[in-house]
């Protein structure tokens, strides 16, 4: 390990540190990581829902379905809604 520029007592400080981990003391660790990626793809999907619930929003307005059909489909908010529905009006 010398030869790699580790000096003798950075190497057995490292060597004791590696060999005293305790396997089960990252298990917390690699859990945390494993739950944030469920609740990011989670997050992702709530995420594409949404866009995909605007997508039938904006397509409904231009084939002029009534704002109270389409917030009982997509349960998006009138207020939304009214604003898409200008967007398409002022050409957005």
């Amino acid at each position: 390990m010398e030869k790699s520029g580790f000096e003798k007592p950075e190497v057995a400080k490292w060597t004791a540190y590696i060999e005293n981990v305790n396997p089960e003391g990252n298990k917390g660790m690699f859990e945390a990581a494993i739950e944030s990626i469920i609740e990011d793809r989670e997050a992702a999907r709530a995420e594409g829902r949404e866009e995909g619930m605007e997508t039938v929003a904006r397509n409904a307005i231009v084939e002029g379905v009534s704002l109270e059909l389409i917030h009982k489909i997509t349960g998006i908010d009138m207020v939304t809604l009214e604003n898409m529905q200008a967007e398409k009006s002022e050409g957005v």
